[in-house]
This record gives structure tokens, C-alpha cells and sequence, in this order.
């Protein structure tokens, strides 16, 4: 290369120097719908917890790819909370 065609390191630092700076922004965003509160029920409220345990739920069944071939297959279905649950009213027992 020439010295022409190199570029000068005035040139690179006008280019640095050229960014804009960051400004704060000032806007303010409202809702445009209000919610109310609203109180949740879970229908746990009556009942005790007599037995709980982290777990895993699998289901045995064929997958798409294996439909009519009759082969089965254990699948996870989900990870959470199982528990045991007793109505205090009638002494009912779930699991959940």
C-alpha cells in the first residue's frame, strides 16, 4: 500500500469522536387499562396437606412417530409438587 491509500490516524479518531452521547430518557408510560385486585382461591383453603414430595409424572403410551406400531414408551410429562390432600369438613382425601 501507499502511503495514500492508508488511512491517517487523524481520520480514525474524528470517527471515534463523532458517536452520539447517551441520553436519559424522560418518557413516562401509564397502563392503559386499570386492574383491580382480585382474590384468588386455589381450593386448598378447607383442606391440610398430609403428605407432600417433590416428583415426576410420566405417562406410558405411544408417540406420534410409533402410532399403530403398538411399541410403548415411558415419557416425562412435567416436574412438580405432588401432595396428599384431607378435607377438614368430610375427611375426603385427594391427591394433587
Amino acid at each position: 500500500m501507499s502511503e495514500e491509500e492508508k488511512p491517517t490516524e487523524t481520520a480514525t479518531e474524528e470517527k471515534t469522536e463523532e458517536k452520539p452521547k447517551e441520553e436519559e430518557s424522560t418518557a413516562t408510560f401509564e397502563p392503559v387499562v386499570k386492574l383491580d385486585e382480585v382474590e384468588v382461591q386455589s381450593g386448598e383453603e378447607d383442606e391440610e396437606v398430609v403428605f407432600g414430595v417433590r416428583s415426576k409424572l410420566f405417562i406410558y403410551g405411544e408417540t406420534l412417530l410409533d402410532k399403530g406400531t403398538g411399541k410403548k414408551t415411558w415419557r416425562e410429562r412435567g416436574i412438580g409438587e405432588a401432595k396428599i390432600l384431607r378435607h377438614r369438613g368430610h375427611q375426603r382425601l385427594r391427591i394433587l
